[in-house]
Parts: structure tokens; sequence; C-alpha cells
């Protein structure tokens, strides 16, 4: 129960944001083709970079959560801020890739016209990525703290006012679908400053979550160090992982660019529904960081077989939704579009094979993250390198394009991808944990 409590308030604090999210691409999907294959092809190129940058600071669980567990109250803080300030160098960086996406979509053989309209698009998303980092940072101490439903709210006010402004912008620009649909990802933007600036009046009010700048120079030093090595394994997986989904899109755009926006919806449902499996993982990642570092292995242990029995169930389920309602998922998005004879044919086919890709994301999702409470955020790079870069990657360029399956091979090839990897991770996730109960020798008693 309480793995399943900060689950629900972690998964909310992701789904605010990304049903804002779901809104936007529906809203500019419904005004203009165009805009919207345009929009989802810089999506493609950014989302990765973002998730992968976001994911580094999930090191920050391990770092806190061992902190935690071993009582040094100032190695906690001097990791926290460390990572504000490790997320402001890395938002620097996805800042500029953003501005540049356009360009790169080029280099990468996209449409001129495709790679041109979405020049809007990647300064509109980079204007609002320093405070997405910020709410990410914020995000892992609030929890750690058990303010994690203080976060949520903050995330659900946020992505309520991005939705308006959103839904405000298109209403004002309406004679100009381009720009319209510019202003509607940079009213999102600007609900990621909202946010970030209610977080930040959060910590100077709040004393339970109030951290000082002042007592740790040297410690904020080495846990900025230790942010890096704990962290660029973990974005190195993530990025990969991600990579895969923004290949397909890629292949998508340069060889069926008429389908593009077809598969982006499938696609968007994919990273909507793993909301919860991230849920899972933030959760129990600093339960079983907490327990190691306690020494409760029985504790540990037990939290981790819940996480992978819970996002099993969650995955199945979701596969068998994505596999009886296709085309009603799609017309969420793309509106009647979806409806048409091409697309509805396409949905169908492709909605099952992206619940089942979903559900190995998941997997690897919460196998990963056990793995980081134990301290191993490299173990997952060998089975990621292989699984994504030549199975997953190869078995989409061999199934799609030199066998002709359109569509349909991009997402067998991401399946068998995410297959391999998930089975190796989880017999990883299984064995380490058995053998450093081994290297332990003993259980010790649940703690109070």
């Amino acid at each position: 129960m309480p793995l399943l409590s900060l689950s629900a308030k972690m998964t909310l604090a992701q789904m605010a944001p990304l049903l804002m999210s779901v809104l936007v691409a529906g809203l500019i999907a419904k005004h203009g083709t165009l805009s919207y294959a345009a929009y989802a092809l810089m999506a493609s190129f950014n989302l990765p970079i973002f998730i992968a940058a976001a994911s580094m600071l999930q090191a920050l669980y391990y770092l806190g959560g061992r902190a935690i567990g071993q009582g040094r109250h100032e190695d906690y803080e001097a990791a926290m801020l460390a990572g504000f300030g490790f997320a402001s160098l890395v938002a620097l960086i996805c800042a500029a890739l953003s501005v540049l996406s356009s360009q790169a979509l080029s280099l990468l053989g996209i449409e001129p016209a495709l790679a041109h309209a979405s020049y809007g698009f990647g300064l509109a998303n980079a204007v609002g990525l320093w405070p997405a980092l910020m709410m990410v940072v914020f995000r892992v101490h609030a929890s750690l703290r058990q303010r994690a439903g203080l976060a949520s709210g903050l995330y659900v006010l946020g992505s309520l006012c991005g939705a308006l402004l959103s839904v405000w912008a298109m209403q004002l620009w309406s004679g100009n679908v381009a720009l319209a649909s510019e202003m509607a990802v940079a009213a999102v933007s600007l609900s990621n400053w909202i946010m970030a600036a209610l977080a930040f009046g959060v910590l100077w009010r709040m004393t339970p979550l109030r951290l000082s700048w002042r007592a740790h120079g040297a410690r904020i030093q080495a846990a900025f160090a230790q942010v890096f090595a704990v962290g660029w394994p973990v974005g190195a997986v993530v990025l990969l992982d991600s990579l895969m989904l923004a290949f397909a899109a890629l292949v998508a755009g340069r060889y069926w660019p008429q389908s593009v926006a077809v598969h982006s919806a499938a696609a968007l449902w994919v990273t909507f529904a793993l909301v919860l499996p991230l849920g899972i993982a933030q959760a129990v990642v600093q339960h079983v960081a907490v327990a190691h570092a306690m020494g409760d292995l029985s504790q540990r242990n037990r939290r981790a077989m819940a996480a992978l029995v819970l996002t099993l169930a969650t995955g199945v389920l979701t596969l068998l939704v994505f596999s009886a309602a296709a085309v009603p998922l799609g017309a969420a998005v793309l509106g009647q579009m979806a409806y048409q004879a091409d697309a509805a044919a396409a949905l169908r086919q492709i909605m099952p094979w992206a619940g089942l890709v979903l559900c190995m994301q998941s997997l690897i999702v919460v196998g990963a993250a056990i793995l980081r409470g134990l301290g191993q955020t490299r173990a997952p790079l060998l089975q990621a390198l292989f699984g994504y870069g030549f199975v997953g990657i190869g078995s989409q360029w061999g199934l799609a394009v030199v066998h002709g399956g359109g569509l349909l091979g991009l997402w067998q090839g991401l399946a068998a991808g995410f297959g391999l990897t998930a089975i190796a991770l989880c017999w990883r996730c299984a064995r380490e944990l058995e053998l450093s109960t081994h290297k332990a020798g003993v259980y010790r008693p649940t703690m109070p």
C-alpha cells in the first residue's frame, strides 16, 4: 500500500502535463495536418533528449534516498542543491538543440516543408525547458520529504493553466493555423514557468522543504559530480530507449510522410500510458534505495517484486485496451481523420503492437529503477545497447523498409527490441537482488 500510494501521486504529477500535451496535439491536428506533422517531428527529435536529461536527474532518488537511509541530512541537502545546478546546465544544452531541431531534421532527410515548419515549434519548446527540468528536481525533493501530493498539485495546476492558455491561443490566432499552433506550444512553455515559480515559492516558505545554500559549498561540488556519475548511465539507457521511437518517427517521415500523423498518434498514446509505470518506477526506486541503505533486505525485495507484478498487470490491461479501442483512441488525437478508411486500417494494425511495446517498455522502466535503487546504474547499459541499438533499430529498418512492412514493420521492430531488452533486464534485476541478499548473509528484521 505505501508503494501504491506513492506511485499514484507520482503518476498524477506526470499524467497532468501529458493530458495537456494530448490536448495541445489534438488542437494542432484538428486545425492543420502539416502543422501537426511538423509538431510531431519536432517532438520526436526533442522529446528523447529532454527525457534523457530528466532521467539523469532521477539519480537524485538514489542519492537522496541513500542519505535519508543513513541519516546524513547534509549530504541530502547537498544532493538536492547540486540537482538544481545540474538541471540548469543540462537545460541550456537542451534549449540549444531544440532551437536547432529544424536544421537537424533537414539533415536527416525530412521533407523541406516539414522541416521548415518545425522551426517555430522548436523555439517555443526551448523557452520552457529550464523550468521543466527545475520541476523534476523539485518533484524528487518533495517526494523524498513526504510531500509528493504537493508536487502533484502544482503539476495539475500548471497543466490546467497550460491547457487554458493553449485553447485561448488557438482561438486568438485562428486566422493563421501555423502561428496559432506555435503559440499553443508556447503556452505550454509558459505553464512550466508558472509551475516553477510556485515551486520556488514553496521552497522558500515551507519549512520541511526549505534548503540552505550557505552550509554546503564543498559538499555541493562533490554531490554535483555524484549526480553526473550516477545519472549519465541512466540518461544513456533512457536516450537509447527514446531513440527507438524517434527512429521510427523519422523513418515514417522519410518514407511515408502521409502516415506520420497516424504513427505519432499511436506513439503519443504509448507515451501517455507509460505515465503509470513511470510513477511506479519513481516510487520503487526511493523505497528500494532507503531500504537497501538501512540493510532491510526483506522489505527491499518485497517492494521490488510488488512493483514488477503491478507493472506487468497494468501493461497487460493496457495492451487489451489498445487492441479493443484502436480507432477511438486514434480519434482522440486525430479527430475525424482517424475514421477515414486508410487511417482506421493502419490504427487497427499498429495499436495492438503499440500495446505490446508499452508492456515491455514498462517492465524495462521499473526494472531499471530497481537497479538504480541498488546503486547499479550501469547495469542496464549492455542490455540496452544490444536490445535497442542492434535488435530494435535493425528490426525496424529490416521489417519496415527492406521487407516493405511500412508502419506495421516499424512497430514490430520496436516490439522485438523492447521485448528482448525487457527479458534481459528483468533477469539482471532478479540476479542482483539475489546476489546482494547472499552477500549480506542474513535478512535484517523489518524496520518499524
